[in-house]
């Protein structure tokens, strides 16, 4: 699910839970939600775990936001992608 949909779905006490447990502001998710920004790896990791919290708990009315939606290189996340180990020697 999309963190724009999450948080069109998600009732007002869900997104300020979120945003809490994520260390962050309801209106930064909107920003996130709505592509002006775009997350740190560590913000979309804790995204990705917040928003699957509240998610168990809704009957199916909300899902995970993945947290390769929220970053602007989403292949970080992939442990197949080579790692430029040479570029640190």
């Amino acid at each position: 699910m999309k963190l724009k949909v999450f948080n069109k779905r998600a009732t007002k006490r869900e997104r300020a839970w979120v945003a809490e447990a994520c260390g962050t502001t309801e209106a930064y998710l909107y920003q996130l939600g709505g592509g002006h920004r775009k997350a740190s790896p560590a913000l979309a990791i804790r995204v990705e775990a917040a928003t699957r919290m509240v998610a168990r708990g809704t009957g199916g009315r909300l899902s995970a936001v993945p947290r390769e939606s929220l970053v602007k290189e989403p292949q970080i996340f992939d442990p197949q992608a080579p790692v430029a180990l040479e570029l640190a020697l």
